[in-house]
């Protein structure tokens, strides 16, 4: 398996007065989970949610980031995003 693009986006959550991230994994192949409380980070469980479109989960963890950072190819997700984006405006 690996991984073709992760991307980690951070945006100020002015309810819980600190940073709130969220991070989207592509991966070369499909996996089958069955029960996530094995998905541990820095040794915390987080919500984790599995989709089917990668272009949406791109658009869902930068929707409303203030930056993010990235790892592979994110051209085809920054054409998406931005055409998702003049749609909604």
């Amino acid at each position: 398996m690996k991984v073709l693009t992760a991307v980690i986006a951070f945006e100020n959550h002015h309810e819980t007065d600190g940073i709130h991230a969220h991070a989207f994994v592509n991966i070369s192949k499909k996996i089958m989970v069955t029960d996530t409380s094995n998905f541990m980070f820095a040794n915390k469980h987080y919500n984790f949610e599995f989709i089917s479109s990668s272009i949406k989960g791109f658009f869902y963890v930068t929707k409303e980031c203030d930056h993010f950072y990235y790892y592979g190819k994110i051209d085809d997700y920054m054409k998406s995003r931005e055409n998702l984006m003049k749609k909604i405006l």
